[in-house]
């Protein structure tokens, strides 16, 4: 399952910004935001390469988000 990256929030309150700071390595061009409301899935076999890798807390928050989207689904 994959999460939307993009340079712009579209006003989504539940992005999540993917600054330098977020990054244990590597990193993205600009400052991003991950789109937990925009959720898909890929195969493994088209992902090109990592560009970086989150650091804990950063991913910590993202799940959190998605989980939340995915729990007021139901509601």
């Amino acid at each position: 399952m994959l999460c939307q990256v993009t340079s712009n929030p579209y006003g989504d309150p539940k992005a999540v910004p993917l600054t330098g700071a977020a990054f244990a390595s590597g990193g993205l061009r600009r400052d991003s935001f991950a789109r937990p409301g925009k959720l898909f899935t890929a195969n493994a076999s088209i992902v090109e390469r990592a560009v970086g890798n989150l650091r804990s807390a950063t991913l910590r928050t993202l799940i959190e988000a998605v989980v939340g989207v995915l729990d007021e689904g139901g509601k």
